[in-house]
């Protein structure tokens, strides 16, 4: 007797399509880049998504992209104030009842420079969104999660949260900070019914490492093998955004997912070594640094 479904791709398609099947999943910073790539891929997965960012307008057009309709709510929300971040869970829970999973994806990064060079502003402004905004939603999102002992808390971490990064001395330590906030959280929360996790998504191919700012123009040098690097490493988001579901679906309390292991380091590394020695024509991916003096 035949498979009913025809084929174990169809099988395959079938049994993933349910993996999140009727979940209300709230995404932050999910109007582009790796953010959307995830609310897209739960959507696909059958949850009901709730997506936000601080423009309105953007909110809206992926809203319509995702669909619209009742399985998918928009929020506009600056994760780095804690009134609209409570808006957003308030208004997730009268939308669709509750909330199943909550990914603090919302983050900024800093030009590429010295620390001092780093305007103050913009300096201040990325610590206040990766790590307020990761607090402001860990803490939205428990509060809903902890009365019902259910639910899934997945917070982004990424470059920096290893150790020190020269020249990214904003974004860097903010991820090292939400990769240990986020596991203290699932110690001191163990047993609640409440997994608490981290997610590492890797070098993924957005704006925030194809566009890049730089200050000082003696660092602009440093960028002449980035495409290569890249091409080596990173990923569309569509990529890791699957791993993301996986951690939605069966992650587990304290856990430390990480897209971008060492398996797939020699991967990427031995892959352009072929490159290398067949002369490979295959292009690099396309930066732009955009170069201005301290103080500019």
């Amino acid at each position: 007797m035949g498979w009913p479904y025809g084929d174990y791709q169809q099988l395959e398609d079938r049994v993933m399509a349910a993996r999140l099947q009727d979940k209300v999943a709230v995404i932050t910073g999910s109007t582009r880049g790796l953010g959307r790539a995830v609310a897209e891929a739960y959507r696909r997965e059958g949850a009901n998504v709730v997506v936000s960012s601080r423009t309105a307008s953007a909110v809206d057009e992926t809203v319509a992209a995702l669909g619209g309709g009742a399985d998918v709510l928009g929020v506009p929300c600056d994760v780095s104030d804690l009134a609209q971040v409570e808006r957003l869970g308030e208004q997730a829970v009268q939308h669709f009842g509750r909330i199943d999973i909550w990914v603090n994806n919302a983050a900024l990064k800093a030009s590429y420079a010295r620390t001092m060079d780093v305007p103050v502003e913009e300096y201040t402004r990325v610590l206040h969104v990766n790590t307020l905004g990761t607090y402001h939603g860990s803490r939205v999102a428990l509060g809903h999660m902890l009365g019902r002992r259910t639910g899934k808390l997945i917070n982004l971490s990424g470059r920096g949260a290893h150790g020190p990064s020269a020249y990214q001395n904003a974004y860097a330590p903010s991820k090292a900070w939400a990769a240990n906030f986020t596991l203290a959280l699932a110690k001191e929360y163990d047993g609640r019914g409440v997994d608490i996790m981290v997610f590492s998504p890797g070098m993924v191919l957005t704006g925030l490492l194809t566009d890049i700012q730089v200050i000082g123009r003696d660092l602009e040098g440093r960028f002449k093998r980035f495409p290569r690097i890249l091409r080596m490493f990173a990923q569309p988001p569509e990529v890791p955004a699957a791993m993301a579901v996986e951690v939605a679906a069966t992650g587990e309390n304290g856990k430390y997912y990480e897209f971008l292991d060492r398996r797939r380091k020699l991967s990427g590394a031995w892959a352009e070594l072929r490159r290398a020695v067949t002369r490979s024509r295959e292009p690099l991916p396309e930066i732009q640094v955009h170069v201005r003096e301290a103080g500019d």
